[in-house]
């Protein structure tokens, strides 16, 4: 049987030409008709989608020859008929748009008029009569009662949370009289626990009807001073209000609160997508049956912010107690499996343990990490090393588990790929990148870092030795492994994995620069501090090139990178009785010795142990970095655009393209020669002096080469001339 006309238009993916009109539509279905021998139901009236629906359901929609027939015939084609249906489509889609615009305007225009107590006893009067079973799940912990909280809050928070926590209490005493219960739930009520100030503060809603609550909360939000965000969660029931936090001091940046409000829901999986899921909302469910929708059962707690009393239906308690990570229920969990990536990021912000079950479960879940989309694994990521005081202990739960050999094998290589025991006596690659994400961690919180540079520094540190993978080999004349060119090597890996975790360009940008260059505070200290004792090599203009160099990455990030990668070494062994270096031989032949107990000896008799204490390359470093002003941002140019308007070039508005990029590149070069032959060119008025073609008089104005290009080539002819030796 020959391929239809229809699969051969689906197959090439073309569009058709026209758009089948009604009459031609009409005949079509007289046409369909008399081939198959059957009526089409509610001829006259039918759409186009139920038309085609009609022919699928005839067992005919795989049959070439009904479409062959009627193309063959002269008539409209598959295609013509598709396109029209996706119009009708669209016209229905509009109008229904414009139909619930016009319902919401005029809703809204009745809340305008309605106030806060007729809103309650309207709503009261929908609420829901059923019984959400909260004896079942209380639980005889308690956290604070809402006054003792807020208390709290006042001498530890900040006003934002304290501006949260009032919002809290008054939108869930509202809701209360309007017949509705409203708890607050996951990530708070788990922080409470762990000793912690939750970030945010959500509420679930029982017992009030979807719409009853979103009136009951656009006249709440309006008394109480707030807004309600219309674009942002809509399509889960989650309604996002806002507050203005009230300004400190004159000068202040203006903050708000968000708060999430939320109804008890259910999500079937319909498809492999993690956006393949059926949303719907259950205000009368159990407070049981909601928590099982929960990830983890530390955060499948509940509780009502007024009387401090909380819902523990899954053991959550005893969990945070225990520091375990437990899954809240294996059918919900294995319907989203970015919840695998989740167990890494909280197993790494709270130190957690993960018992057989929940890691068979997560181990099970895996393969469907491919259906996730990278934004969704970015969140993720973020949150694991930025939060995390210890993120090593969630990348050792992610090795260990699985998911770096599902989805990031080229992390999976480092910890098969072994050091030089002088320089890294902690082990492999692997181990020694867990030890630099941990320093960085430190150091970003000592340093204070804005989240953005965090955010840089963490990935850089992550990623940083990506290279020794493909590049580590062992030099059997120097007896020593060696990863020549690792730097370099491990910018297109990092690139490949942030893109993979849907990373901004602007975090890419930086972090591949700091990754290519991570070694160079280093080298740098080496050559110009500890060989060159004797001060004849200037650092400055290597030092220039080097801003320019990871640029849009700066200068001061890039010390913190070498020093991470400093600190996250060791413990380095030294011999007790010389205090030299001990060789990996030396631990080696300890060892065997321990295996008997006539050679067994005291390891503090044989050897002594030291991590490393300082970094002096990062203070020599940045100390010049700001000298040269170059410490954030990238050296400023020797000569501008506007000095070479001044002498006589057309430059800006009035220049052509071409003359744009010689004066380009003049710029360009003068700034090599500053930062290559700095003695000699420290200054503009030094690099226009080379451009002085003769002396008129009166003696001594100088007249300028006239022509750009001349120009240009007369400063690369003594910079080539530098790089070859002719030039001193």
């Amino acid at each position: 049987m020959s391929e239809s006309v229809q699969a051969k238009i689906e197959k090439s993916g073309k569009k058709p030409e026209k758009i089948m009109t009604d009459q031609e539509f009409r005949d079509l279905v007289d046409s369909v008709e008399e081939l198959i021998g059957k009526k089409v139901p509610d001829k006259k009236n039918i759409s186009t989608q139920d038309f085609l629906d009609f022919v699928r359901d005839s067992a005919l929609y795989d049959e070439p020859s009904i479409w062959d027939r009627i193309e063959g015939g002269g008539r409209s084609s598959y295609a013509e008929l598709e396109a029209r249906s996706e119009k009708e489509w669209k016209k229905r889609h509009e109008e229904q748009v414009k139909e619930e615009a016009r319902i919401e305007k005029e809703r809204q225009e009745i809340l305008k008029n309605t106030s806060l107590e007729q809103i309650i006893d309207r709503v009261k009067s929908e609420s829901l009569d059923v019984d959400i079973k909260e004896g079942e799940s209380l639980s005889k912990e308690r956290i604070p009662t809402g006054t003792e909280y807020l208390k709290f809050l006042e001498e530890n928070g900040t006003p934002e949370h304290v501006l949260a926590y009032q919002k809290v209490l008054e939108i869930s005493k509202i809701i209360k009289e309007a017949g509705g219960r409203a708890f607050l739930v996951g990530g708070s009520v788990r922080d409470m626990f762990m000793g912690k100030i939750p970030k945010d503060f959500d509420l679930e809603v029982y017992k009030l009807p979807d719409q009853s609550l979103s009136d009951l909360l656009t006249v709440t939000t309006r008394e109480l001073g707030g807004s309600i965000k219309t674009d942002v969660g809509k399509s889960f029931g989650i309604t996002k209000v806002a507050f203005k936090v009230a300004k400190q001091f004159e000068g202040d940046d203006e903050k708000q609160i968000d708060l999430d409000i939320s109804i008890p829901r259910t999500e079937s999986k319909s498809g492999a997508g993690h956006k393949d899921f059926g949303v719907v909302l259950h205000p009368e469910m159990s407070i049981e049956e909601a928590a099982r929708r929960r990830d983890f059962t530390m955060n499948s707690l509940a509780a009502d912010a007024e009387t401090g009393e909380v819902f523990d239906p899954r053991g959550g308690i005893t969990n945070i107690r225990r520091r375990e990570l437990r899954v809240t229920d294996e059918e919900r969990f294995k319907d989203d499996p970015l919840r695998v990536l989740r167990a890494m990021q909280f197993i790494g912000r709270y130190t957690l343990s993960v018992n057989q079950e929940t890691a068979r479960i997560i181990t099970e879940t895996l393969p469907g990490l491919k259906h996730i989309s990278k934004e969704r694994f970015g969140e993720e990521w973020d949150k694991l090393l930025m939060k995390s005081e210890q993120p090593s202990y969630g990348l050792i739960a992610g090795m260990v588990l699985g998911v770096f050999n599902e989805a990031y094998p080229e992390f999976v290589k480092l910890a098969e790929t072994l050091q030089e025991f002088e320089w890294h006596p902690e082990g492999d690659v692997w181990i020694h990148t867990l030890m630099v994400v941990d320093a960085a961690a430190r150091i970003a919180r000592r340093e204070n870092l804005n989240e953005e540079d965090a955010r840089v520094v963490m990935y850089t540190m992550l990623c940083h030795d990506l290279g020794k993978g493909p590049t580590t080999k062992f030099d059997p004349e120097k007896g020593r492994i060696r990863s020549v060119g690792h730097d370099k090597a491990g910018i297109d890996l990092t690139e490949n994995f942030l893109n993979r975790i849907g990373a901004s360009n602007d975090v890419k940008a930086k972090v591949k620069a700091l990754v290519g260059d991570h070694l160079a505070p280093g080298l740098m200290h080496i050559e110009f501090v500890l060989k060159n004792q004797d001060g004849k090599k200037d650092p400055k203009g290597a030092l220039r090139k080097l801003a320019k160099r990871i640029y849009p990455a700066t200068m001061k990030l890039l010390a913190i990178v070498g020093e991470a990668d400093h600190m996250g070494r060791g413990p380095f062994v030294y011999k007790v009785e010389t205090g030299e270096p001990a060789s990996e031989k030396d631990v080696i032949d300890f060892t065997q010795g321990q295996l008997s107990i006539e050679t067994a000896k005291d390891i503090n008799n044989v050897f002594k142990f030291a991590m490393p204490e300082d970094y002096p390359a990062a203070k020599w470093f940045l100390g010049l970095a700001r000298e040269l002003k170059v410490e954030e941002s990238k050296p400023e140019n020797i000569i501008s655009g506007k000095m070479l308007e001044r002498v006589g070039y057309i430059g800006g508005k009035g220049a052509t393209r071409n003359i744009g990029i010689i004066l380009g590149e003049i710029i360009q070069i003068a700034n090599d020669l500053r930062d290559e032959m700095q003695d000699r060119y420290s200054s503009s008025d030094k690099i226009f002096a080379e451009l002085v073609d003769w002396y008129e008089e009166p003696y001594p104005h100088p007249a300028m080469i006239s022509d750009p290009a001349k120009a240009r080539d007369r400063l690369k002819k003594i910079l080539d001339g530098h790089r070859s030796g002719v030039i001193a």
